[in-house]
């Protein structure tokens, strides 16, 4: 993600040209006229269109209609179309918060509800962030890329560079008050942030984790640890029998580690479920990889939860199966080469559950087809 002007025109962020094709069939879907605008991450709404946040030219939410989904849309102000090749998309503006420098992590907490995060970051000492809400349910149609824009959290204190942002809670079993976890990637930890269930109770903000794998290393120029972060529960896997926990995966671009560590749901006297961080260790599963935020799910066919790492140093887009059928502990593909990628989702559209999308800091939506791995 964009922390600063000076880390915008670190050499590590120079422009990266296309190179060779890999085994992975990739298409530009989208590409904002200005080449200079700064997708930092994705989601994908159950009408499978995809919701992008941004961090420069300005704090916007756009929403990127496919038109596979909606083959017919109607008008919408702010809009851009392009098209490419035989398929067309359109960038419909949902939000700018022009009181911000930048969005980052997005998070879906209910079917069609988003937690979007908001910050000002420039200057450490004056940093302020926030937590705001997209309901898209308030829409009469589904294809509508109008949205209920609510604030959250209208501070989160202490914060420095918020970066990634997950949610532990089921989507249909969650209740009023929304538990994510969030990286700040200058504090080097991850944030457990759970949001009032009602008007007169606060918010519960703490440190969740925080470890040598979430920091910064020794001595770095720029401090940056913990980058992307994504939930995946036990429920997810085919061969599991219990839905009672899963893992936080987790990215540091400057260690070049993709990691997990364990979290378990557990019960506190009141009865209400409360993901906790299982004194685990925290288990390196990649090195070399110099991610940002990636999607992560299990596959039957590989035997094994898999990860999508984008990679916006080296410019690709990484496959990393996690001790996979082979028996190996992880096994590294580039699926992406030569674009400055920042974040990846699975489809959810008709048809599409094998594609994966990615968005870069060139304004570029891609969709790589994963043919059904």
């Amino acid at each position: 993600m964009k922390l600063s002007t000076t880390i915008r025109n670190a050499a590590f962020l120079a422009m990266l040209t296309p190179t060779s094709a890999t085994p992975y069939p990739v298409r530009t879907l989208y590409q904002f006229a200005d080449n200079a605008t700064w997708i930092e991450n994705v989601a994908v709404r159950p009408n499978g269109n995809l919701l992008v946040t941004l961090l420069a030219p300005s704090a916007d939410l756009y929403e990127i209609v496919l038109s596979n989904n909606h083959p017919s849309s109607g008008p919408s102000a702010s809009n851009t179309t392009t098209t490419t090749g035989t398929t067309a998309v359109e960038a419909r503006l949902v939000r700018r918060f022009a009181a911000y420098e930048g969005l980052t992590g997005i998070a879906e907490t209910a079917p069609d509800v988003f937690a979007v995060l908001a910050g000002n970051y420039s200057d450490p000492s004056t940093a302020s962030w926030s937590l705001w809400e997209a309901d898209f349910t308030s829409s009469s149609s589904s294809s509508s890329s109008s949205a209920a824009i609510n604030e959250l959290v209208p501070s989160i204190p202490n914060a420095l560079v918020l970066n990634g942002m997950t949610t532990t809670a089921p989507l249909l079993q969650r209740d009023d008050g929304v538990q994510l976890l969030i990286s700040d990637s200058t504090a080097g930890h991850v944030l457990r942030v759970t949001t009032a269930a009602a008007a007169d109770d606060d918010d519960d903000i703490a440190v969740y984790l925080a470890d040598d794998p979430t920091t910064s290393p020794p001595n770095a120029s720029l401090p940056t640890g913990v980058n992307g972060v994504r939930y995946l529960p036990d429920s997810s896997s085919s061969s599991s029998s219990s839905g009672d926990g899963g893992y936080l995966y987790f990215t540091n671009t400057y260690r070049a580690l993709f990691c997990r560590v364990r979290i378990d749901d557990d019960d506190d006297d009141d009865g209400n479920d409360e993901a906790v961080a299982a004194a685990a260790k925290v288990e390196v599963l990649a090195e070399g990889v110099k991610g940002d935020d990636f999607a992560v799910r299990w596959e039957e066919g590989s035997g094994g939860v898999v990860a999508y790492v984008t990679d916006g140093v080296d410019g690709e887009v990484v496959r990393v199966v996690v001790g996979g059928r082979s028996g190996e502990e992880e096994k590294k593909d580039v699926l992406v080469e030569g674009e400055k990628a920042t974040s990846a989702a699975f489809g959810r559209g008709p048809g599409d559950g094998d594609v994966l999308y990615v968005v870069t800091r060139g304004g570029k939506v891609l969709a790589v087809d994963l043919g059904g791995s």
